[in-house]
């Protein structure tokens, strides 16, 4: 299986590249403010991506994780990223070499060249039906099909008249009636307006739509392609996103429900006064980060990718209130609970603490699978917590299923206790998960 996505990831990025070399689609020329990259941009690193496969792999593949690997984390979720830092930090060609690790083709929007109708289109008058829609600029009809990653450039030097359109296609993933496919990645890069040309602060509402990150400078892989004669830059990793990724996704939802529920003064606050504050707690926040949070458990991202995301999507503040939460939480370690030497008794007061054990239960069992450890986690499944919460544990049931080689039929014992859960679910819950 491995193999198999190695030679199809090796293909899909040998047809992108192909194509992006190609041809350069920018009519208008680089002036009029977006433009399709070829993968010739010059960058001070080169980002490399496999997949992880074992602790002793993970350890040395995060060991030389991009620096920036916490704002990667965000785009592979589908979220927006923004990129702040001085110029001349090479962001703009790291978003490049992020698509071309992704196999993705790169279209690069530099906002302070652009007119809102560059963005929002024009109007189109349809005489025969007497109404007009929004013609929208040639470059968004690339962005209706899959294998982009846009990259929208020098932010805070945009006018206030183009980043209005630009905030419905952050936040709506639409341009006038086209909307953005769900495939394609939307960055953004911006130095502080102290030092742009014609800059203004970012308006509060749209900062809300991005987790921010200051951008850092890779020193060492730039020193390598300072010393090369071809600007061979040095390598970094980031890491691929599993296709079961949102698994994680109810884990950390209930999580932070509950810390939601015993801290209300964070579930939402008005926006910080300061312009170099831009990340604040709201409902929108909270859930663009829930995803970034599922995301970075999925690729085994330690501790230092949490709080980058923590202080990015909610801020410093309200982050490391989360975070010190988080650090408190009595989470039962499932290779006990596997090997029988602890049992999970459910708390009807703490269902974030069942939704960790399903989550961490079957991570442990794709990591080391064998029927006996199945048995064991189908019992927690379907009795320990499905008694209690039967939507909980059911929705995570089939990922639990899938932790079995390839081919091999479900242990009778696994079996059994699953049929019997199954003949008490609720239907208004095995419709929910049908859906």
């Amino acid at each position: 299986m491995l193999l198999g996505s190695l030679r199809t990831a090796a293909r899909r990025l040998s047809d992108v590249r192909d194509s992006s070399i190609a041809h350069v689609h920018c009519p208008f020329g680089e002036g009029h403010g977006f433009l399709s990259l070829p993968f010739t941009t010059t960058t001070t690193e080169m980002i490399m991506t496999t997949p992880v496969l074992t602790e002793q792999m993970r350890r040395k593949n995060w060991a030389m994780a991009c620096a920036n690997v916490a704002a990667w984390i965000v785009a592979l979720a589908r979220r927006n990223a923004m990129l702040w830092g001085s110029p001349g930090k090479s962001k703009t060609a790291s978003m490049q070499a992020f698509a071309k690790a992704q196999g993705m083709e790169f279209l690069l929007l530099i906002g302070s060249n652009m007119a809102p109708e560059d963005v929002g289109g024009i109007p189109h008058v349809l005489t025969a039906e007497q109404f007009f829609r929004a013609m929208p600029p040639f470059w968004a009809e690339r962005l209706t099909r899959p294998g982009v990653v846009v990259g929208c450039d020098e932010f805070t030097c945009t006018p206030p008249s183009v980043r209005a359109p630009l905030q419905t296609m952050f936040s709506d993933r639409r341009i006038g009636q086209l909307e953005i496919h769900s495939d394609n990645i939307l960055l953004a890069a911006a130095n502080p307006p102290k030092w742009a040309p014609n800059a203004s602060p970012m308006e509060k509402a749209m900062a809300n739509r991005f987790v921010h990150f200051d951008f850092i400078h890779n020193y060492e892989a730039w020193k390598k392609g300072m010393s090369s004669e071809r600007d061979e830059w040095g390598k970094v990793w980031i890491p691929s996103m599993p296709g079961d990724w949102r698994r994680f996704v109810p884990k950390w939802g209930d999580l932070i429900n509950s810390y939601l529920d015993k801290n209300s003064n964070d579930r939402d606050q008005p926006p910080p006064e300061s312009d170099d504050e831009n990340a604040y707690p709201t409902p929108r926040s909270w859930h663009v980060l829930r995803d970034c949070l599922a995301a970075a458990e999925a690729v085994g991202a330690p501790g230092m990718v949490e709080s980058a995301l923590c202080h990015g999507a909610i801020g410093k503040v309200v982050g490391a209130n989360f975070l010190r939460f988080k650090a408190t939480l009595d989470l039962m370690d499932p290779e006990e609970v596997l090997s029988g030497k602890k049992q999970f008794r459910f708390d009807s007061l703490r269902p974030d603490l069942a939704s960790a054990m399903l989550v961490s239960l079957v991570s442990a069992l794709k990591s080391n699978f064998t029927t006996d450890r199945l048995d064991v986690a189908s019992e927690v499944f379907c009795i320990d917590i499905g008694k209690h919460a039967a939507d909980l544990a059911f929705t995570q049931l089939r990922h639990l299923v899938n932790t079995r080689p390839e081919g091999s039929p479900i242990p009778p014992k696994s079996l059994k206790i699953i049929s019997e859960f199954g003949k008490n679910v609720p239907p208004e819950v095995r419709n929910r998960g049908k859906s």
